[in-house]
């Protein structure tokens, strides 16, 4: 990636493939693994990991798929668009009901992530960390998401889950840029 070109997936979450890392037990979620990390690849993961001088940042955990669900997911990740969410008839293909699931391209920029569980990682046959969404809307890792990953029926109207909290977010860069953009626009009015 060079300064001027538009940060990719492949950017902001490539150190975090299962293929490069050790899966070690959660910190936070017994039961489940999560991603080893092993410090910062590109310049962007660089960026966002700032001063933390390679400490892990929390939310690696994956989700646990069932060997049915990876086996659809590896099936989805060899045979379907990346970068645009499947058409019906690939659903249908797959019987997938959901209204939009999207393979993420590594060469693009990422779909919108406002729900997460609907993004699939362009390599591994798995949904996102809450990490990798948190990485791909610029968050910095110095940020540290908290309480439950997901949440359902009833409990939706009382807490925001992680995955929640980043998917509703307006990403860190944007606002930055949409900030600057106004007080620009601001020293043009006051000239």
């Amino acid at each position: 990636m060079t300064e001027n070109d538009t940060p990719n997936v492949r950017d902001a979450i490539s150190d975090l493939a299962i293929s490069r890392s050790k899966l070690i037990p959660s910190e936070d979620s017994p039961g489940f693994l999560q991603i080893k990390y092993s410090g910062p690849k590109t310049n962007l993961q660089k960026l966002l990991h700032g001063s933390m001088n390679g400490l892990a940042p929390n939310s690696l955990r994956l989700a646990n798929h069932s060997k049915r669900i990876q086996y659809r997911f590896r099936r989805i990740i060899k045979t379907c668009r990346k970068g645009v969410s499947l058409s019906e008839v690939e659903k249908r293909r797959f019987g997938i009901k959901k209204h939009c699931l999207v393979v993420l391209k590594e060469t693009q920029p990422s779909t919108p992530l406002t729900l997460t569980d609907d993004i699939i990682h362009y390599s591994n046959p798995r949904i996102l960390t809450v990490r990798e969404c948190a990485r791909i809307q610029t968050f910095p890792e110095l940020v540290c998401l908290q309480g439950k990953y997901t949440t359902g029926g009833k409990m939706r109207t009382i807490e925001c889950p992680r995955y929640t909290q980043v998917g509703n977010a307006v990403p860190p860069f944007l606002a930055e840029a949409l900030g600057l953009a106004l007080l620009e626009l601001k020293r043009d009015i006051e000239k």
